[in-house]
């Protein structure tokens, strides 16, 4: 996960991109980053242009 976060443009990626990316589906990658972020490696921040999409972004 971080590393596919930190080759994405502005160490960000929507949700439904880094599932994929992983071979995940969206509930396992939303477990995995809740981990991520209690642990402080992680952020998710509002997609601005959707208001249903969030971005994981490398802290």
């Amino acid at each position: 996960v971080l590393l596919h976060l930190h080759e994405a443009p502005d160490g960000r990626l929507r949700m439904h991109e880094l599932a994929g990316s992983l071979m995940l589906s969206r509930s396992a990658a939303t477990r995995f980053v809740d981990r991520m972020e209690q642990a402080g490696l992680v952020t998710r921040e509002a997609c601005d242009t959707d208001r249903r999409g969030m971005f994981v972004v490398l802290t």
